[in-house]
């Protein structure tokens, strides 16, 4: 027998290893979209940026799974700056994920377009229209996809 162990990872081992791999690469690819949606955007971040938080903020959601992990979290990034660039810069980081959080995991139960096209349209209008240095319009925060601010469907004149 050789002194030396053999260092072929047995099957399963070598499933973990392909698996986080993957999770790395997929990572890799966050990242570098991160760049080009900050680009596009015209914005700068300082430090390490909003990706670890939003994958700290997000890493319990019931609504990811491993196959749509990375996917998942490049939605939610283009929706997290296309908030805050609509609410011009309004909104705190933080404040905004805790938002979207809760919207994502509550009533949009995962739904990248319900989140973007409607919670946080309505929350970056919300916030355009509140006074600059306001910050009311976060405790009236959308209570889901149906939360309106405009209003001009309030006042809807149709019998």
């Amino acid at each position: 027998m050789s002194p030396f162990p053999l260092m072929v990872p047995a099957a399963p081992q070598r499933q973990t290893t392909l698996n986080q791999l993957q999770a790395c690469n997929g990572m890799t690819a966050l990242a570098l979209r991160r760049e080009q949606l900050l680009q596009e955007s015209g914005r700068l971040e300082f430090g390490g940026g909003i990706l670890q938080k939003l994958v700290y903020t997000f890493c319990d959601s019931p609504f990811i799974a491993p196959r749509n992990y990375a996917a998942t979290l490049d939605g939610l990034l283009e929706c997290f700056y296309h908030c805050k660039t609509e609410a011009l810069e309004r909104i705190t980081d933080d404040a905004l994920l805790a938002i979207m959080k809760r919207q994502f995991d509550g009533p949009c139960q995962g739904s990248l377009e319900l989140l973007g096209g409607t919670v946080l349209e309505n929350l970056a209008r919300a916030a355009r229209c509140a006074p600059p240095g306001s910050q009311a319009f976060l405790e009236e925060a959308p209570a889901g996809p149906q939360a309106n601010y405009d209003d001009e469907a309030a006042s809807d004149d149709t019998f």
